[in-house]
């Protein structure tokens, strides 16, 4: 079939991505919530926006003289609240114990995040972005309306300002809703001044208030089905291999196969992916930041693997290292479809895939994202790849 042109791939690209709302809108009202959901793979609660829950019954909790983070007897199945307190304080703000409130504000968050994902797809046209736009991971956000969506469309706004001031305050402001945005914050090396400010009144926060990370960490569940990251995966080889390495085995493990990953690239000057454009650079910095962040220190729901759209426009319109960004690619996507390959292979085989395919895209993005910081530092002009200069005639690169 011959391709379809440059020119008309943003208007083909959007034309599906509608369509597939449109469709599965139509399916949500005919069929109701909890069938239309099981329809894409995605398992579903009887009850709309499921995390928001949370956040919904939180007020309650406030008004019995209770710390919801704690104990949150007003939620449906009574989990504790694994946010910062501030949700409590909005949802009382917007009155969210009122369920037509509280649909109306989880439904207008949803679709602020389908706006940037077609601004995403407008912007850097691929097949790759269509697909994890629409991948279970960024399915299975919006089905439990997860306030993950809320920090997407943050950091999205952050990264695409002009003013990295305005940037640096939509970041904080980001922070100060969930905390691990402030892994995102390479993307302010742009200015070194901006980038030392942010540090400083993050810090700050987190310094004044220690004791929220405390409460907030230790109300999230681990899990080893449809999760990631380092403790997610010692769970998953206990429940299938009643094998339960320790933390510092599986970190370390994973920090060798980075350090080899750079000297390999170093060593032989291998081709990684660059791109001439500066905002495709600033959101890998962003997505990779948080992601890395996520897999190292927490057990995470895959919705967290939205973050992750942020680096595809890097690694899809690189024009070098072609090899090493089609494949960091498809780990993504495997990734982001674990609830696809599970009802496809089973739990088992499916569960192994994910963790596989996290586990790749983890060691990938951070040989990358080391190589990329390299690149920045006069210092270490003699280390950089092949591929650094990037010219807008865009020269072969080396390899590729």
């Amino acid at each position: 079939m011959p391709s379809i042109p440059l020119s008309r791939r943003p208007a083909v690209l959007l034309a599906v991505f509608f369509s597939f709302a449109a469709v599965f809108l139509l399916m949500l009202l005919c069929m109701g919530w909890t069938s239309a959901w099981h329809h894409v793979a995605i398992p579903a609660f009887p009850w709309p926006y499921f995390d928001m829950r949370l956040v919904q019954s939180a007020p309650q909790a406030l008004a019995a003289g209770l710390d919801p983070r704690l104990s949150n007897p007003g939620d449906i199945v009574q989990r504790p609240m694994d946010y910062p307190i501030v949700w409590a304080h909005l949802a009382r703000l917007l009155e969210l114990r009122n369920e037509r409130n509280f649909l109306l504000v989880v439904t207008l968050y949803v679709a602020a995040y389908l706006a940037c994902c077609a601004v995403l797809l407008y912007r850097y046209p691929s097949l790759w972005m269509l697909l994890a736009v629409l991948s279970g991971s960024s399915l299975f956000a919006i089905e439990r309306g997860n306030n993950d969506l809320v920090i997407f469309v943050l950091l999205f706004a952050a990264v695409s300002l002009d003013s990295a001031w305005l940037g640096a305050a939509l970041l904080l402001l980001a922070t100060y809703l969930k905390l691990f945005p402030a892994f995102a914050a390479l993307f302010l090396l742009r200015s070194r001044a901006v980038f030392c400010s942010f540090l400083a009144a993050a810090g700050l926060y987190l310094v004044v208030d220690h004791t929220e990370i405390a409460k907030v960490t230790g109300a999230v569940p681990v899990s080893a089905d449809f999760a990631f990251g380092i403790p997610s995966l010692r769970w998953w080889l206990w429940l299938f291999f009643r094998n339960h390495p320790s933390t510092s085995v599986l970190v370390g493990f994973f920090l060798g196969c980075i350090a080899i990953g750079c000297g390999i690239c170093l060593r032989w000057r291998i081709p990684v992916p660059r791109t001439a454009d500066r905002l495709a650079e600033r959101l890998f910095l962003a997505g990779s930041g948080i992601y890395l962040a996520a897999f190292t220190l927490n057990s995470n729901f895959d919705y967290r693997l939205i973050f992750v759209l942020l680096c595809i426009p890097w690694l899809a319109s690189s024009r070098c290292g072609r090899g090493m960004a089609t494949t960091l690619l498809v780990c993504c996507l495997v990734a982001s479809n674990a609830f696809l390959t599970t009802s496809l292979l089973g739990l088992f085989w499916g569960g192994l895939l994910a963790q596989a395919g996290n586990s790749a895209l983890y060691i990938g993005l951070a040989v990358l994202l080391i190589l990329q910081l390299l690149s920045r530092s006069p210092q270490t002009a003699a280390l950089r790849p092949a591929c650094n200069s990037l010219h807008s005639t865009y020269p072969p690169c080396p390899g590729s």
